[in-house]
This record gives C-alpha cells, sequence and structure tokens, in this order.
C-alpha cells in the first residue's frame, strides 16, 4: 500500500466547490455553470487589477493576458464538456476539474516588482543553486 503521506486526494485547493458551481440545485453541472464560474474568477481577478496602484499600461497588459487566460480555460472546459457523454455530477466533479489541469494548457501570469528584477540580476547563478541527491532503488 502507499504511503499515505505521498498520496493525497485528486483535486486542488483552487478547484471550485461543487455547490457553488451547481447554482440550480439539480445535482449537475451545465457548460453554462461551468464557464459563468470561470467568468466569475476572470471577472473579479480585472477587478483587482483595476483597484491597483499598478502603473495604466501594466493594467491594460495584465487585463489582456487575464482575457486570454479566460478564452484559453473557456475553450478548453467547451472541448471537454462537448466530449462528454454525461454532465458533470458531484461524484466525478474532483476528477473533471483535474483532467482539466492535466490537459489544458496552462497559463500563468505573474507580476514582478522592479526591485526584485534587480536583486535577482545582480545574484550569480551558483548563489541560487542547490544540488539535490535522491537515492533511486537502481543506485
Amino acid at each position: 500500500m502507499a504511503n499515505e503521506a505521498f498520496v493525497s486526494k485528486l483535486g486542488d485547493a483552487f478547484h471550485p466547490k461543487f455547490d457553488e458551481i451547481d447554482t440550480d440545485g439539480n445535482g449537475e453541472l451545465s457548460k453554462d455553470e461551468i464557464l459563468a464560474d470561470l467568468n466569475g474568477k476572470e471577472t473579479a481577478d480585472v477587478k483587482r487589477v483595476m483597484k491597483s496602484d499598478l502603473p495604466d499600461d501594466i493594467k491594460s497588459n495584465l487585463v489582456a493576458l487575464l482575457e486570454g487566460k479566460l478564452q484559453s480555460d473557456s475553450d478548453c472546459a467547451k472541448q471537454a464538456l462537448d466530449s462528454r457523454p454525461t454532465a458533470v455530477r458531484r461524484e466525478d466533479h474532483e476528477i473533471f476539474y483535474y483532467m482539466l489541469d492535466v490537459f489544458c494548457p496552462r497559463v500563468t501570469i505573474a507580476v514582478t516588482p522592479p526591485d526584485q528584477e534587480d536583486e535577482s540580476e545582480e545574484k550569480a547563478p551558483a548563489d541560487s543553486q542547490q544540488t539535490v541527491e535522491i537515492p533511486t532503488p537502481d543506485g
């Protein structure tokens, strides 16, 4: 039996809870409900960017990146939903979102403050590298 320290439940802390998406309470997640959830998250992210004290050109760039991420995530979710013979139900929603994580393109959006960029350029590569030896059964 696998050591439980190395085995985790499918899913992710960032995966939405079934009851939050199933807005009509019918026990199934429709395409509209799943896409509305994705859109709601993107809208919240855009609002946070717009309220930030970032320069306007950076805000515009981030909003464009978020919109591109939403399009990519939505297209992938639509394709996955269209290929399913049945609706997403409570008992399989975790595996559905896990499969989206595995098969959909991952779009990462990050902002690096200017002072962190300077620090990373000044460090020698040897200062930031660490060697880790992992013994394997083959030696």
